[in-house]
């Protein structure tokens, strides 16, 4: 490789790194854009996620699911024996593309874990909330109680 285009290829990763972190400090600002004629919510679920991970990974909540972003695992609610932690990714099914948030806190005491999340449960709605479910462990399996989650996804 040619030492001009290793100077160019650095800097746009720099340029890249530096517009992703300064993106990252306002995630949880919500606006409306045009989309096809109609009003949608930004970020969306998956937008929010990205920014608040700090990652890029194509396709809606439901492809996350079935396909997780490379250095992830699935872990299906109930079944796996790995505590949800916090900056895992939590999977709902939910509308027509499922909802994805990130674990803000997990209280061990209280055994909560407190998501991140945007424009649910109602998409229509633009707002950046918060949400507290309980788990437990059962026979050495833990289980987020919420009757729309599926699972999670934590780095491998």
């Amino acid at each position: 490789m040619k030492s001009g285009l290793k100077v160019t290829v650095g800097i746009f990763v720099t340029l890249f790194y530096l517009v992703n972190v300064s993106y990252a400090k306002d995630c949880t600002k919500i606006d409306t854009k045009k989309f096809e004629g109609k009003d949608i919510c930004t970020p969306q679920c998956v937008d929010f996620v990205e920014c608040y991970i700090g990652i890029v990974y194509p396709g809606n909540a439901s492809k996350w699911w079935s396909t997780p972003p490379p250095g992830y695992h699935r872990h299906e609610n109930g079944k796996s024996k790995q505590k949800p932690k916090k900056m895992d990714i939590v999977y709902e099914n939910a509308g027509q593309y499922g909802h994805v948030s990130v674990i803000k806190d997990v209280n061990e005491k209280k055994k909560t874990i407190t998501i991140a999340q945007t424009n649910y449960p109602d998409a229509t709605k633009c707002l950046y909330s918060t949400h507290t479910f309980t788990y437990k462990k059962n026979d050495g399996k833990y289980k987020i109680n919420g009757s729309k989650v599926v699972g999670w996804l934590s780095k491998k």
